[in-house]
């Protein structure tokens, strides 16, 4: 930390420093170093934190998605997850404790069911560009059989 540390931005290293292990500052710092020789100097660029998904296929079938965001965001998210959560239970009655995965696939579901109205909306309209063009592949497009190798 003393290595990439300045006035400039001291008090916002050391919050990260109380909220992350000794491995995410020391790869915080890792990173502050290698943009600060790059010429970065405003602390906006060298605090920003990564952000990422990422999906790792297993040979089982399942996956694992790992999500980085700011801290804030995560709890957002997690409220968000919390609530459908609620709601599936309240659906399926107290027999059936649904899990968080459970709860974000049901969010993707209902994402895909809005952003396709939202579509099918946009296509009634007098747009020249045809509906595959403007849309990304939703769950419908994928083949759900196929095996998650290219992960």
């Amino acid at each position: 930390m003393t290595r990439v540390a300045t006035p400039e931005y001291e008090a916002d290293l050391l919050n990260i420093a109380r909220n992350a292990t000794a491995a995410q500052l020391e790869r915080i710092c890792r990173g502050m170093r290698q943009v600060a020789k790059q010429g970065a100097t405003s602390a906006a660029t060298l605090l920003e934190p990564d952000r990422e998904v990422s999906v790792r296929g297993f040979a089982d079938g399942t996956a694992r998605m790992t999500i980085v965001v700011a801290q804030d965001e995560a709890a957002q998210v997690l409220g968000v997850i919390d609530r459908v959560r609620a709601l599936l239970r309240d659906e399926a009655g107290d027999a059936v404790q649904p899990e968080r995965a459970d709860a974000l696939v049901r969010m993707a579901m209902l994402a895909e069911e809005a952003l396709r109205a939202e579509l099918d909306r946009d296509s009634d309209s007098d747009s020249d560009v045809p509906l595959h063009e403007r849309s990304g592949p939703l769950r419908t497009d994928i083949d759900t059989d196929a095996n998650l190798s290219w992960l």
